[in-house]
Formats: C-alpha cells, structure tokens, sequence
C-alpha cells in the first residue's frame, strides 16, 4: 500500500514540475517574442510626423480615412475606394459616438464609425473631423474633449491600429459658411497636435500644404462654396499622407477572418 501512495505521489509531483517547467518554458518564450518585436519596432512616431522618404500606393491601401464631407470626397472623385473611407457629410466630432453612416453588403443595419472599425480591422487610420465645429458653438477647450473622446471609442473597438490625426484643413478667405473662422480652425489645429502628443498619437499638419501667404485654403484647392476642397485639394492631402508616413509594424493579430464589403447607402449624393 506505501509503495502504490508512494508511487502515487511521485506520479503526481512530476506531472506538476512538468506543467511548471512548460509555463516557464512558454512564459520566456513570450517575453522573447516580446523583446524580439521591440527590438524591430522602429521608433514609434508621436506628436508631429516629419517628412520622410514617400510611401507607396499600398500606404494608402492600408490606410482608412474617416471624417466629414471633405473626406466623403476623396470617394467621390475615385481617389480612393469605397473600403477606405468612413465618413458623413455636415458631421461634427461630437457625433462620431452616435451618428450610424456606415453600410456593409448583405447587412441592413447601419453602423457608426466605431463600431465599424471593429469590423474593417484597418491598419491605420487617418482622423479629419473639426471643420463643422469651428461654427463658434464649441470652445477650444470642448472640442477637444469630443475629440479625445472619439479617439477612446475608435480604440476600444479596435485597439491594433495606429491612429493618426489629420489638421482640419482651412477655408478661403470668403465662404458661403460666415459662422466658419480660420482663426479658430487654426486654434483648433494647435490643440489637436497637443492632445496628440498627450495621447501618444501621430499629427499630420497638411493643411499648411493648402495655405496660401495668408494662412487661408489656396484658390487652386477649394470649390465655388470657399470651404470644400476640390479634387487637386485632395490629392494634395493625400501626397502629404505618403510623405509623412507612420512608419510602424502592423500590430494587427492573424485572423482568417476577412472584414466584410461595403456598401454605398441608398441616398448617398442626394
């Protein structure tokens, strides 16, 4: 009977140092892959992004653009397809959380843009929202709040994409919009690099490559209204996202799942 505990016991206190032995295993393993990917991660960009050598055509492939109606225009002009971009016209940061205006193939619900990014899975995003709340009905101080708001909800739903916030682009010096200031998209503009930097993301200032000697969107940038970018606008901003690239690995975990096709919604250009 002793020898049967005996062997009993022995049998049991291997099986145990032998589980120990593979969780130590597999824990230094992690820590190795973990050591190895820092190792290969460049320097990860915050706050301004600088211009580096120009990223090719698959950047932008890799790249979803949500926003308001100007980004509803890089579509519109084909200047990217219709999986690349997330965006409504007339829509303000503070609606990000609640607006749906998002459509998917064979799926009659609509989607904000949060939930959204939790099914597209992009590799990184381009954020361009402000133009709509430089009306005078949000102080610097409450933008930003909605902004950095918009940005946790983007994080929560998909937290393996880098995010890079886009400068609100300027208008022209006249525009049909008299509540619109550029001394306040300006404003806006220097917090948003700001929050950038405090939440460790990447701030591209394109919108000094649409100024004019005045500060104002150039006339060879903007439509008859003196606020919406025409078609050499939006290549401009394009041209400044490959120029500035984020140069980071893709954090995106292997997945055989693929993100499902969009679709136009049924009103879109009415």
């Amino acid at each position: 009977m002793l020898v049967v505990c005996a062997v009993c016991f022995f049998a049991f206190v291997s099986g145990a140092i032998a589980i120990m032995a593979g969780s130590i295993q597999q824990e230094s393993e992690q820590a190795q892959s973990s050591i190895e990917w820092l190792e290969l991660q460049p320097s990860i960009p915050i706050g301004l992004l600088e211009a580096s050598q120009e990223a090719g055509e698959d950047y932008l492939e890799q790249t979803l653009f949500i926003g308001d109606s100007n980004t509803v225009r890089f579509y519109v002009y084909g200047l990217v397809p219709l999986e690349n971009y997330m965006a409504q016209e007339g829509i303000g940061v503070e609606s990000v959380k609640d607006f749906p205006c998002v459509y998917f193939q064979e799926d009659n619900q609509s989607y904000t843009i949060p939930q959204a990014v939790a099914k597209a899975k992009p590799r990184r995003i381009v954020m361009t929202f402000g133009t709509n709340d430089a009306d005078g009905l949000f102080t610097v101080d409450e933008f930003i709040e909605e902004y950095r708001n918009a940005v946790h909800l983007i994080q929560q739903a998909y937290p393996y994409c880098d995010i890079i916030i886009n400068s609100i682009p300027p208008i022209a010096k006249y525009t049909q919009y008299p509540k619109l200031s550029q001394k306040r998209i300006d404003a806006f503009n220097e917090a948003l690099l700001e929050m950038a930097t405090e939440e460790m993301l990447m701030f591209l200032d394109s919108a000094q490559a649409l100024k004019d000697q005045n500060g104002f969107l150039k006339r060879e940038f903007v439509v008859a209204d003196g606020l919406h970018l025409n078609e050499a606008g939006l290549k401009t901003i394009l041209q400044e996202v490959k120029s500035h690239p984020a140069l980071t690995l893709d954090r995106r975990p292997e997945t055989e799942e693929r993100a499902p096709m969009r679709r136009v919604p049924l009103n879109f250009g009415r």
